[in-house]
């Protein structure tokens, strides 16, 4: 983490940001590695809650991060700083054709009167933009994603499969719950069961929705059961079975950022019928 730390104090290049926080995330990650240690009396590395507790500070620190990262009004001063960003990126490296795009719509939605400003827009149209050299292997797998996605959604079997999936997952989540409820009841699995059954009520609504043909209000209740899941039935999951419960935690993930996609690729479809409507 200290290295880090000295790492951004000292080079200013957008590349450092992505090993400092790599750094930083290995070091917080061997510090809360031993948090058993620390609130036990003797020392207990394997204390059973540990687990359950270092998620809930994952959580906690995801949601923070995301209530300090809600979108607001952009200020005229913070636009002229992202488009000097740009511009310093030509200095450092190049400055491909998407680059100098959005340092000039910066610049646009900056204050015109600024002298600094004035001297900007001249200085950005001096620049060469080059062309890029390749294109990412990201990019191409993301083209290659979208149009599958679009021949896909357009077959009745990809609903179907959808609302089984979801289904079968919930119904089984419940009974697994429930057998272990019967015999034995405790406060994980309690809490196991009422939040399984929350998100199973989202689920039912995504079914509906999708069979409404909604599909991108379908894909939304569907996050929203996975993220109750990630948030609230996994932290009694991690508490009763520990370690074991990083498996059902990856598959929610995976099964999170389909939906994200999904989600995605459905409101571009949506974005591009409307201008194609608009144009007629």
């Amino acid at each position: 983490m200290l290295i880090s730390i000295i790492g951004l104090l000292t080079f200013l290049n957008r590349e450092i940001k992505s090993i400092a926080a790599t750094l930083g995330g290995i070091g917080f990650g061997v510090f809360i590695d031993e948090l058993g240690k620390f609130i036990t009396n003797d020392n207990n590395y394997f204390f059973q809650p540990t687990i359950a507790i270092i998620y809930v500070i994952f959580i906690l620190v995801y949601l923070l991060y995301k209530f300090f990262d809600k979108p607001g009004k952009i200020t005229e001063k913070e636009y002229a700083v992202n488009a000097l960003e740009m511009i310093k990126e030509a200095v450092l490296h190049d400055f491909d054709p998407e680059e100098k795009r959005k340092a000039v719509e910066f610049l646009k939605k900056s204050d015109p009167n600024d002298p600094i400003i004035k001297v900007l827009n001249i200085t950005i149209t001096q620049i060469d933009a080059l062309p890029q050299k390749k294109i990412w292997f990201i990019t191409k797998f993301r083209n290659r994603i979208r149009h599958y996605y679009v021949k896909i959604i357009k077959s009745r079997r990809f609903a179907r499969f959808i609302i089984a999936f979801f289904v079968i997952a919930s119904i089984l989540n419940i009974i697994v719950v429930a057998t272990k409820i019967i015999p034995k009841p405790s406060f994980t699995h309690l809490g196991i069961l009422f939040s399984s059954s929350v998100s199973g009520f989202f689920v039912i609504l995504g079914i509906y929705f999708i069979t409404r043909r909604r599909r991108l209000t379908a894909y939304e209740m569907f996050k929203i059961a996975v993220l109750i899941s990630i948030f609230l039935t996994q932290f009694f999951l991690f508490f009763e079975e520990r370690l074991p419960a990083i498996i059902r935690f990856t598959i929610s993930i995976i099964i999170w950022s389909v939906l994200q996609n999904l989600i995605y690729q459905e409101k571009l479809l949506k974005n591009n019928s409307e201008i194609v409507l608009g144009n007629k």
